[in-house]
């Protein structure tokens, strides 16, 4: 079967300590429209819990996503929200609550996380994957109007009101870069959700492991969504590109015939993505505006993506 063209979206983050977050929105909100006029079909807010004033991501994607709801019509995603920093009943009514908001438009990307992480927010490092299994479950159930749900680590009573826009709730894509997420993602998903620093052959690998997932479910393999972060930096020269990038660039990032850090030439670029398209990826988030990249770079990088990105892989 043909492989489906690649979906793209726009991934923002926060990692710019030396401005405010309502600048930094507004500097992100000027890239919007021309991201949808540049072929993008949806935008991401990623999670961070951290003390650190360098974040990438801020602690609350579904704040940051409902801020965004009036000022574009690409879906909102959270690329990922980190389950264990959630009570689960909470979730499934503030997810549901986004996607009636935004009248349908919510993916809802979810990881488990550090143990660490789960363990300040009082889940066991030793539960953590029974806690996100029963939570995705009870997300499910609750958003098809259940009647609660009782699983290994929790009950809970009672419906979700208002109920979710789309039928059965938002799309869920589960993110986790070992052999155990890409069948959590089988199970519990529609769609595999790779991070940001994770190889072009480690990619090939989940991919392999969430089809044969599907497979022993009876689910065709072809059916999985497979989703990636990645770097985005275009220039005319793939040294122009380079030095564009400048600090958001891990130089280790552009080894291998199949970079993990998108940044090059619009033809070095969409050979990289043909390749990644080739393995059975179907949605990539770019960030395009990481510290170290210019506001003038990122919309410079989104020009030529629309331009002579998007032709080549047509």
């Amino acid at each position: 079967m043909p492989r489906r063209p690649i979906e793209f979206g726009l991934a923002i983050d926060f990692a710019r300590p030396a401005e405010a977050v309502a600048q930094r929105t507004a500097q992100i909100d000027g890239l919007l429209a021309l991201a949808e006029a540049s072929g993008f079909t949806s935008v991401w807010a990623g999670e961070q819990y951290s003390a650190d004033a360098g974040r990438i991501h801020l602690p609350a994607p579904f704040l940051v996503l409902a801020s965004l709801i009036g000022r574009t019509r690409l879906k909102l995603g959270t690329g990922v929200l980190v389950i264990p920093a959630y009570h689960p009943l909470r979730l499934a009514y503030e997810a549901a609550l986004l996607d009636v908001l935004s009248d349908g438009r919510l993916i809802v990307g979810a990881g488990v996380g550090s143990p660490a992480l789960a363990e300040r927010f009082g889940v066991p490092p030793a539960r953590v994957g029974v806690f996100v299994d029963d939570t995705l479950s009870a997300l499910r159930a609750l958003w098809r109007g259940a009647e609660g749900f009782t699983g290994a680590s929790f009950r809970l009573t009672g419906t979700v009101q208002p109920q979710p826009v789309q039928p059965g709730g938002p799309p869920l894509w589960v993110g986790g870069m070992i052999g155990r997420s890409a069948e959590r993602a089988a199970r519990h998903g529609d769609a595999w959700y790779g991070g940001m620093h994770s190889s072009y052959a480690l990619v090939v690998r989940q991919i392999g492991h969430y089809r044969r997932a599907l497979a022993a479910l009876g689910t065709s393999p072809d059916d999985g969504r497979v989703a990636l972060n990645r770097l985005l930096v275009l220039a005319d020269s793939d040294a122009d590109a380079v030095s564009a990038g400048g600090a958001a660039i891990d130089p280790h990032g552009l080894d291998g015939p199949v970079p993990m850090q998108l940044v090059g030439s619009p033809e070095t670029v969409a050979a990289a993505i043909r390749a990644y398209a080739e393995a059975g990826v179907t949605n990539m988030q770019l960030r395009v505006f990481p510290a170290g990249v210019t506001f003038e770079q990122a919309q410079r990088t989104l020009t030529l993506f629309r331009d002579a990105v998007l032709p080549a892989l047509r």
